[in-house]
């Protein structure tokens, strides 16, 4: 059974969720329909007869106030399909294993609360397998038992996704860790990329940023040595081909992974491959990536880590910068969510909302007070790149000439995407407004924090009260800033640092968004996926409130933070925090002054509510962060009575390269700090060593004045006595 022709239905009202597990699934390959509600996946199964495969939400809101009637229908049909019951517990209460026991087969249960995709993966598999493979034995029974053989082997070559007939005389053949599973289109291109291997073994998958790649750690072969594959679109891996030999090819250390050739395309154009050589350390020991390295060693060591990428990385990279004045929007826009979701239709109004490439900007698209459900006219829009697995084509315009602002961003949903091609230009298309970026932001923190109105002046949350950091997003991205500017990767996070797990080695991966920007730009992306990605399993864990964010952010406030977290249950990501702190004050234009470093971080923060793999709790602490760093834009920076430093600005970026260059000491902070009382006691030591030297010449000049005199006195004496004696 291919892929392709498997049929899923999505039965949940969580819209995030939803989304979510529809495209992982699209994804993966599947044809998949959804429902939010026990109507609609009536109609839905009335209208496309039977599915393969069904997840439903335990707790979907029914007539009968217990969401199981749905459920309990597919046990009766002729056809049963696979069945996931999906729910905010680990464990199935008595109601749940009721209904899998009279289920009978091919069911299981997810928690969305520990979500995991891989796991998700392997049950699929599994319910696929046992569906199929009962409908096989009903065929078999009716045949007769002489062709069993032959349909068990076809029904366990395609249920499990291994090689089909066709593809077994193909090389290499490719073996893989369990749950571990690979779209036809990405095992065609690894064959091609390993043409010359006669066995390739896939043995670990890293996620990769938010681009939706998929990494790979490929072995081709005994002897040889080990590959990291990168599957993207066309357009992601061309622009990170492009961006690795402008930026990274002879600017990098030694220990940079190698980009090997230009990208493999599929015949269809729709998925290409790029592979860089490994550079881990012994191959032999595993290689995490620096979440996963985060929790088998904890904080101090990842803060060891970033130490050593910053000073090795840093002598090419974010080091070598100089001062430059831009707009915010310019590098920070794109993490947030697209300006605008449009959907293609038929407008036949004569005069429409017409939005012309290269004569709007993003402020005045604010100002047009555009909402869902309007209808608008494209002009001169140009297709950036193109999301099959999501049915989703990104359209960009630029903003007027010589205007310092960021281009508009929108995202057009449509099932034909194929019809589109990167680079196309779109003399006019009609649309309808789905969402703006404002009503996205409004729903990822209303699912979050569902009490919050996203249009009131504040954030109220667990008995504390913060100013709405959705409020006024524009106005932050049009202030113009002047900070240093240098060479950055871009997308630096928690999965492409991968590290050596018994030595601490670590290397990049990754450079698709590598780029002159802002210095601090990589350093505010790694602290906002600290606070989303690894604060919330140690809140959850410690029974704390989300608020607590806003304790560790105060505590890093200051000139000297305290090395011990405010709360206790929170020192290993505190840990972390500090030392990208320490990290980012050496490239601030002024190190007393942490209003450049916030500017980026609020919207790093708040950009972070656009991905759906974020679960409640990091969306909370993406909120309360952002309102937080708001807040101590405001506020003076906490400064200890025995650390009243001297002002100073930092040294000029070429002896700072210089020292980055000659030092093999850590860049962690480079210039010592200067306080007061150290600069009044030294004066003092000098004015006394002066004193000492000046008392020391004085004595020394009596002394040569008495021996001077006792000389001349002898030397009279001895005269007269010559005298007297002729």
């Amino acid at each position: 059974m291919d892929r392709g022709k498997i049929k899923v239905l999505v039965i949940d009202d969580d819209q995030i969720w939803q989304n979510r597990l529809q495209r992982m699934l699209v994804r993966w390959g599947y044809q998949v329909a959804v429902a939010r509600s026990t109507k609609q996946a009536e109609a839905v199964l009335r209208q496309a007869g039977s599915f393969d495969l069904i997840t439903v939400d335990m707790n979907l809101p029914q007539a009968d106030g217990k969401g199981w009637g749905l459920v309990e229908t597919f046990t009766k049909a002729s056809h049963k399909p696979g069945l996931i019951i999906v729910g905010e517990v680990d464990f199935s209460p008595l109601e749940i294993r009721n209904l899998l026991h009279n289920y009978g087969h091919a069911v299981d249960f997810v928690s969305k609360s520990a979500f995991d995709p891989i796991r998700l993966k392997h049950i699929i598999d599994e319910l696929l397998t046992q569906s199929v493979e009962t409908a096989v034995g009903d065929k078999v029974d009716a045949i007769g038992t002489d062709h069993r053989t032959s349909l068990t082997g076809q029904v366990e070559t395609a249920l499990r996704f291994k090689t089909t007939p066709a593809q077994s005389n193909l090389f290499p053949n490719i073996r893989r860790v369990p749950g571990l599973t690979l779209t036809p289109a990405e095992e065609a291109l690894l064959r091609r990329a390993f043409a010359g291997s006669r066995e390739i073994f896939v043995e670990r998958e890293f996620r990769s940023g938010y681009s939706g790649a998929v990494v790979l750690l490929v072995s081709p072969g005994p002897g040889q040595a080990q590959m990291v594959v990168k599957l993207a679109t066309p357009a992601d891996l061309h622009r990170e081909f492009t961006a690795y030999q402008k930026f990274v090819k002879r600017a990098s250390p030694q220990n940079t992974a190698r980009l090997q050739g230009q990208p493999l395309l599929t015949d269809d154009e729709q998925l290409a491959l790029l592979s860089y050589t490994f550079a881990g350390g012994d191959p032999r020991w595993p290689t995490h990536s620096l979440q996963a390295y985060y929790e088998s060693k904890g904080g101090a060591a990842v803060a060891a880590v970033l130490d050593r990428i910053f000073r090795v990385y840093g002598r090419q990279w974010w080091a070598i910068n100089r001062p430059q004045k831009f707009v915010i929007s310019e590098h920070y826009d794109r993490l947030l969510p697209v300006h605008l979701k449009l959907k293609p239709t038929v407008i036949v109004e004569p005069h429409p909302r017409t939005l012309v490439a290269g004569q709007i900007n993003a402020s005045a698209l604010h100002d047009f007070d555009l909402q869902p459900g309007q209808l608008i006219r494209l002009q001169g829009f140009h297709v950036a790149e193109i999301r099959p697995d999501r049915q989703q084509v990104k359209l960009t315009a630029n903003p007027p000439p010589g205007e310092a602002s960021a281009p508009l961003r929108l995202g057009l949903e449509t099932d034909e995407v194929t019809t589109y091609r990167p680079g196309d230009h779109l003399e006019t298309l009609d649309a309808v407004i789905i969402a703006t970026r404002q009503s996205l932001l409004a729903e990822a923190a209303d699912s979050a924090c569902p009490a919050f109105d996203p249009e009131t002046p504040h954030l109220n949350l667990n008995g504390r009260t913060y100013a709405n950091p959705l409020l006024n997003l524009s106005d932050l991205l049009d202030r113009v800033v002047e900070t240093r500017a240098s060479t950055i990767h871009g997308d630096l996070n928690l999965q492409n640092i991968l590290v050596d797990a018994e030595t601490g080695f670590a290397w990049l991966i990754d450079f698709a968004e590598t780029r002159r920007g802002p210095t601090l730009f990589d350093l505010q992306r790694l602290e906002s996926l600290v606070i989303t990605k690894l604060l919330p399993s140690a809140i959850i864990q410690a029974g704390l409130e989300p608020v607590a964010v806003a304790d560790l952010l105060a505590s890093l406030h200051a000139d000297a933070p305290s090395p011990i977290a405010p709360h206790s249950a929170l020192q290993e990501s505190y840990t972390v925090l500090a030392a990208l702190r320490r990290l980012a004050r050496q490239y601030l234009m002024d190190d007393r002054d942490w209003e450049e470093y916030y500017l980026g971080l609020v919207i790093t923060l708040l950009g972070n509510l656009k991905y759906t793999d974020l679960g409640v709790v990091g969306r909370q602490l993406a909120l309360v962060g952002a309102a937080t760093v708001r807040a101590l834009m405001r506020k003076a920076i906490v400064v200890a009575p025995a650390a009243l430093a001297s002002h100073h600005a930092p040294l000029p970026s070429q002896y700072m390269a210089l020292l980055n260059t000659l030092s093999t000491k850590s860049l962690v902070n480079p210039l010592p700090r200067v306080s007061l009382r150290y600069t009044l006691n030294l004066i003092g030591c000098v004015i006394i060593y002066i004193l000492f030297c000046m008392l020391i010449l004085g004595i020394l000049s009596v002394l040569t004045v008495i021996l001077m005199t006792e000389a001349a006195i002898v030397a009279s004496a001895l005269d007269e006595s010559s005298s007297s004696q002729n």
